[in-house]
């Protein structure tokens, strides 16, 4: 399989998600843990009693009237297979 766009874009923010600045940036640490928490985790949609959860990171000192980039992530299951 050939690397795509779309590879190499998820891999740099994951590596760059993985550095300590940027996990700080991501949002404040969980106890415990090495990842930081969502700023926000909001239900869009319920499948039968499962609510499906988008979970959203905001860079410390985030106004709603900013104007930033941003970087939508989706998975594409396969968890359970």
């Amino acid at each position: 399989m050939k690397p795509t766009r779309r590879h190499l874009i998820c891999a740099i923010a994951a590596l760059l998600l993985a550095t300590p600045a940027g996990a700080q940036q991501a949002g404040k640490k969980k106890a415990g843990t090495d990842r930081p928490e969502p700023a926000e985790k909001r239900v869009y949609k319920t499948a039968g009693e499962s609510k499906l959860e988008i979970w959203i990171w905001k860079p410390q000192g985030w106004k709603a009237e900013d104007k930033r980039p941003a970087m939508v992530f989706y998975h594409g299951g396969g968890w359970r297979g």
